[in-house]
């Protein structure tokens, strides 16, 4: 590798710009899909695509022969211009093309969004294979850049949306084609063939400018209705709001779009309903802003609604709406006349819509009796300190998703340990209201009650004193998502209470499924006689129904998904990542043993086996990182509880402490890597298990609602946690660089698809067994790191401290 041609400011220069390039295309990308498919395919297509980076440097490695005919320069600008050209290709044929006629061909989506990462990965592994050397310093620019990325992407996609991002990231791989020809050559840039190369760089550049600027004009590229069957597949793959988009009897139309990192909204209006605007959140079932000029006389027909139940039987003073959306709770308790209501509203851009429809909402978020706040409901809870006579929560489980990009996780609303935090929140007779689409979460909701209830010291029986369930008529189901209640109630209901509420029910024709003392339906009536035990009654649906309802609490909290294993397609997706792991390896290591046995071997005699431990080493990093970083992570979203913020500042704190441990470790000599890499290991190790049981005692003891607090506080348990994450990467690769720096490519490629094998057992191991147990097996696998290395080294210095005998002389000079 003629690493000399090219000055080493400069390439490290441009992997950092490409990192934060790469990063701001796979969140955006995460943000784009999120919004048209189902969070399993999201991750499925993000996790096929980003392998690309691993595999860019595995084919590298096998097409070197060729590769060495191109100038370094020439190589590098190819795969910067190759990633700043093909992302308008991708995702004009996404969009043009591919859903409109095909949508529920995600393969195909992952396949086009794939070629981008190929060129990244092939430029990422020939740099780090051009200079192996100071693969500490490279590395370091490597992380520097998507650190950046981690909190500028939040800003770009707020001001760009997510296709035009898309777009963004290529212009900064073309500037930085640009940069590397100009201060390449910089007397004479356009001499002899640099000229052609100078014009692509320019073109590529310029033309994702140009996509940019047109799109926010002209809006030529959006997200294309759905236009799909009524089949099982299409309604588990794409989202509701762009299959409506496609039905002219709905003739519904989007009106307003805005983009953040959390989310896509959108506001839209249908023909046959002019009273009501709908408030789509990545397109899934919408949130309902009502027309309304201030005279509740005209909104007295939400009297009939499932939703003003809670408010029939006794006067709510005070409500806390976890989830506002478009008003349609904040509405429901001005009508009941509560003094105070309070709104936690997890999406931004819900209060500026709001605001921006006051003519037509009547400015219900600006009431004096209303004060809403943008963040986590389940984090404002746990740091309120005045109590409710109603915790109210509507739909929230279709806003749940992790929708920062990070894993795949729902949210910590819906848990034993979040009612347990209601509960303890509402004044003595105050309630928790759910509101669920589905009759199978309001029996995961019946049973989190029983259990966290029983916790009380009540059996069973007695808890379901404290619940009441109710339905809309099956023939409403087709025209409203708000169909099944849950009242949960602080203490037991009285006979008249349960009386009230059975009168209203009548009155509003709502179907009654249980209500205590009075009417006890099938399967619910089982629990409550004590006929059946919680267990047997979660055993009932998993036996019959092929679910899981069993609660869920803060470690693994997937409460809408009820099925009882992993998704099938995260099992495929996983063993095709281990396949083409074995396959390429396999490959790779016949290419080094047929030039071990032609005798084209290097000047350490690399063989097969000097090679393979190495596969190993950069699996068991690639796949432990994901699992560490995913894990925590997701721990410190619940503490922190702003989504989009966590995702800033978990990605920077990791990611710039992992550029500083990695540019101290370019510090460590050759002779002493081996200790280096233990000291990295034992503290990831050792940190690991530590800030578990920190971030638990904050998150459980610690009452800190000043969020730049808790900010702070996350940084400074993350950064060390990253400087060490940062050392065992170019550790290895220096050392791989002393016996075979021509299989850094095979490396490069390994490490990056074994990431997202991490990324899966991550995802798999969060829904079997927990997020603490997924933080365990990664700090093992750096721990099994820490042993093996320790071991080798120990031995090595057995070995240089022994005495040489005769025979060992003349073995070694020979």
């Amino acid at each position: 590798m003629r690493a000399g041609e090219i000055p080493f400011p400069l390439l490290a220069f441009a992997v950092c710009l490409l990192s934060f390039a790469v990063l701001v295309y796979e969140v955006s990308l995460t943000r784009l899909f999120s919004v048209v498919l189902r969070y399993h395919f999201v991750f499925l297509v993000t996790s096929v695509a980003v392998c690309g980076l691993g595999l860019g440097g595995l084919i590298l490695h096998q097409c070197q022969r060729w590769v060495a005919r191109l100038s370094p320069q020439v190589f590098l600008v190819l795969n910067l211009c190759g990633f700043a050209l093909t992302i308008p290709v991708a995702i004009g044929l996404i969009l043009l093309w591919l859903l409109p006629n095909y949508p529920t061909c995600y393969w195909g989506v992952a396949a086009l969004i794939l070629i981008p990462f190929l060129f990244a990965g092939a430029f990422l592994a020939y740099a780090f294979q051009a200079h192996g050397a100071r693969c500490g310093q490279l590395y370091g620019a490597d992380l520097l850049g998507a650190a950046l990325a981690a909190g500028a992407v939040i800003l770009l996609l707020k001001h760009h949306g997510a296709i035009n991002t898309c777009f963004a990231a290529g212009s900064y791989s073309g500037l930085c084609a640009l940069l590397l020809l100009i201060f390449r050559q910089p007397r004479s840039p356009l001499r002899n063939h640099s000229s052609g190369w100078l014009w692509l760089a320019i073109v590529a550049l310029l033309l994702n400018q140009a996509l940019i600027a047109a799109n926010h004009r002209m809006k030529f590229l959006d997200i294309p209705p759905l236009k799909t069957d009524d089949s099982q597949a299409a309604l588990e793959i794409s989202k509701p709001l762009f299959r409506e988009l496609a039905d002219p009897e709905i003739g519904a139309k989007i009106v307003q779009t805005d983009w953040s990192a959390f989310a896509r909204t959108d506001v839209v209006e249908e023909k046959d309903a002019p009273d009501t605007k709908y408030i789509w959140t990545d397109g899934e079932v919408p949130t309902h802003m009502e027309k309304f000029d201030g005279d509740l006389k005209k909104v007295e027909f939400l009297k009939a609604f499932i939703g003003y139940l809670p408010y029939q039987t006794k006067q709510v003073k005070s409500a806390l709406s976890i989830g506002p959306g478009g008003g349609l709770d904040i509405l429901l308790g001005l009508l009941a006349k509560t003094s105070e209501i309070d709104g936690v509203e997890v999406n931004a851009s819900i209060p500026r819509i709001m605001r921006q429809y006051a003519d037509f909402n009547g400015g219900i978020y600006e009431q004096p009796n209303v004060h809403i706040t943008v963040g986590d409901g389940r984090t404002y809870v746990r740091h309120a300190t005045k109590r409710y006579d109603l915790i109210y929560l509507a739909l929230t489980q279709t806003a749940a998703y992790g929708n920062v990009g990070l894993s795949l996780v729902e949210s910590y609303i819906h848990t034993t340990d979040a009612l347990r935090d209601y509960l303890g929140h509402v004044t003595p007779g105050g309630r928790v209201a759910l509101i669920t689409q589905e009759y199978s979460l309001l029996c995961r909701y019946f049973a989190t009650a029983v259990q966290v209830l029983g916790e009380r010291g009540e059996s069973a029986a007695e808890a379901c004193r404290h619940i009441a369930l109710f339905s809309v008529p099956v023939e409403q189901y087709g025209s409203t998502p708000y169909r099944n209640l849950a009242l949960v109630q602080n203490s037991p209901y009285t006979p008249e209470e349960a009386g009230q509420l059975q009168a209203f029910a009548r009155r509003m024709r709502l179907t009654v499924y249980f209500i205590p003392h009075l009417y006890e339906g099938r399967p619910f009536c089982r629990v409550a006689s004590g006929a059946l035990s919680l267990s047997e009654f979660i055993n009932l649906f998993r036996k019959h129904e092929e679910i899981s309802i069993k609660p869920v609490n803060d470690n693994s909290p997937f409460f809408v998904d009820l099925s009882l294993a992993t998704p099938q397609m995260l099992t495929h997706l996983l063993l095709g990542a281990l396949v083409l792991i074995a396959a390429f390896s396999a490959w790779a290591g016949a290419s080094v043993y047929c030039r071990s046995r032609r005798g084209e071997r290097d000047s350490n005699g690399v063989s097969t086996g000097q090679v393979l431990p190495f596969v190993f080493y950069f699996s068991a990093l690639g796949s432990g990182f994901m699992l560490v970083e995913i894990a925590l992570a997701q721990k410190m979203i619940l503490f922190l509880g702003y989504p989009t913020l966590a995702l800033s500042v978990i990605l920077c704190a990791l990611l710039l402490g992992g550029g500083c441990g990695s540019w101290f470790s370019q510090r460590v000599p050759p002779e002493r890597l081996h200790r280096g890499i233990v000291v990295g290991a034992t503290g990831v190790v050792a940190l690991v298990l530590l800030e578990a049981q920190v971030v638990h005692l904050l998150f459980e003891s610690a009452n800190i609602p000043s969020i730049a607090l808790r900010s702070l506080l996350s940084v400074l348990l993350l950064l060390p946690l990253g400087f060490f994450l940062g050392i065992p990467f170019p550790s290895g690769i220096r050392l791989l660089e002393r016996v075979s720096p021509e299989d850094i490519p095979w490396m490069w490629g390994v490490n990056g698809v074994t990431s997202v094998i991490g990324s899966v057992l991550a995802a798999i191991g969060a829904k079997l067994w927990g997020f603490n147990q997924v933080l365990w097996l990664g700090s093992c696998v750096y721990g099994l790191i820490a042993v093996i290395f320790l071991v080798s080294d120990q031995r090595k210095r057995t070995r240089n401290e022994a005495p040489s005998t005769p025979s060992d002389t003349a073995s070694a000079n020979s």
